[in-house]
């Protein structure tokens, strides 16, 4: 009846939560100055959360079936996971240019 976890269905997601929590502690104990680090790092861990989904095959279950890994599941993800990496990205490069914090930008 004890089956044996296989966490790596899972590893993107706890890549995300582990991630997100480490650069929460970061940002705390960091300088204001050096935020930039921050923000990248979150871009780098975003991409590297998109690699481990983009590298998943076949279809899978966990948690006792509650936690479906499909094909259409891995698409999700993958369109998802650049949205929060384009507009960090963004803000870093505003930040960068120097652009005021609350110009609205009309494209």
């Amino acid at each position: 009846m004890l089956q044996s976890l296989n966490l790596e269905l899972a590893l993107p997601e706890l890549i995300l939560a582990i991630g997100a929590m480490a650069l929460l502690m970061l940002g705390v104990f960091t300088r204001r100055e050096r935020g930039e680090l921050v923000l990248w790092l979150a871009v780098l861990l975003l991409a590297v959360a998109g690699l481990f989904v983009a590298n998943g095959s076949g279809t899978a279950m966990l948690f006792g079936d509650s936690f479906i890994v499909d094909p259409f599941a891995r698409m999700l993800k993958l369109l998802t996971l650049p949205t929060p990496e384009v507009t960090v990205t963004v803000l870093g490069l505003r930040r960068l240019m120097g652009v005021a914090k609350f110009t609205i930008i009309w494209c």
